[in-house]
């Protein structure tokens, strides 16, 4: 069976010549090197990017501090004495104090407050002497 590319004939009629075959896999195998270059540095340069305002930087909350005393009884109290007795903790929050205390131990600190969903405002409002004792 004959090969079909040596018959192959351009569209002004003259006979394709193995020279100028091997010129079209050259430029074959040089489009397929180049053609994904292409792509990579049009996706890596900054300039192809559209123009974008530089993300905001969210603020870390304030430093907020409680007292070792209020922390201990806050790790010993019951959710009903800590919704009850501490302002601006409820039920839901109270709640979640005593599930953190069950699960990872004791709170350590009052930035484990915030991370628990308790608004920064409400830890720095916690009173600096403990309730009383549970």
């Amino acid at each position: 069976m004959a090969n079909l590319s040596e018959h192959a004939q351009p569209a002004d009629g003259q006979a394709v010549n193995s020279e100028s075959r091997s010129h079209l896999r050259v430029y074959r195998w040089i489009g397929l090197l180049l053609a994904p270059a292409a792509v990579v540095l049009a996706v890596l340069t900054p300039s192809a990017l559209p123009e974008t305002a530089p993300p905001e930087v969210a603020q870390s909350p304030p430093a907020v501090e409680v007292s070792a005393a209020t922390l201990q009884w806050i790790n010993s109290a019951s959710a009903e004495e800590l919704a009850d007795e501490l302002p601006g903790i409820g039920p839901l929050y109270a709640e979640r104090i005593t599930t953190h205390r069950r699960l990872f131990g004791p709170i350590t600190e009052a930035r484990t407050l915030i991370d628990l969903g308790i608004p920064a405002r409400v830890v720095q409002r916690l009173p600096a002497q403990a309730p009383s004792a549970p």
